[in-house]
């Protein structure tokens, strides 16, 4: 389950960087949607589809 592992307090945060086309994009949208998701205003699936959209949208604009 999603929100029991966000939740837990024993999960250890990872820094992970992105790197290629969009890379500062969609690290933002991933900080974005899953302050929104843990906050509760979106669900997971949500989170999940417009960080994938973001993503795209990133990676096409950087290649041009």
């Amino acid at each position: 389950d999603c929100k029991k592992a966000w939740f837990d307090s024993g999960r250890k945060a990872l820094s992970e960087k992105s790197i290629g086309y969009g890379d500062a994009a969609i690290s933002q949208a991933i900080s974005e949607e899953g302050q929104l998701y843990g906050k509760g205003a979106e669900s997971i699936d949500d989170a999940v589809t417009k960080i994938q959209d973001k993503a795209n949208r990133a990676i096409e604009e950087d290649k041009q």
